[in-house]
């Protein structure tokens, strides 16, 4: 499963502008409005590491 986010990065922290349950092990693609950039993030056991541009190509596209 996977699912687009926004959200912002301050401060060393990714913070979601809106409320979602995202299970452990979810793709998400996070887009930072501020950067204007989209960086690729796994939610694995509560933390945030980059994850495969890849997963992503079809998301991107479509936005």
């Amino acid at each position: 499963m996977s699912m687009v986010v926004e959200g912002v990065y301050e401060r060393g922290a990714v913070t979601l502008k809106q409320e979602v349950n995202i299970p452990d092990k979810t793709e998400v693609l996070v887009i930072f409005n501020d950067k204007k950039s989209k960086e690729r993030f796994l939610k694995s056991a509560g933390s945030w590491k980059e994850v495969d541009d890849s997963i992503f190509d079809d998301i991107i596209r479509q936005r």
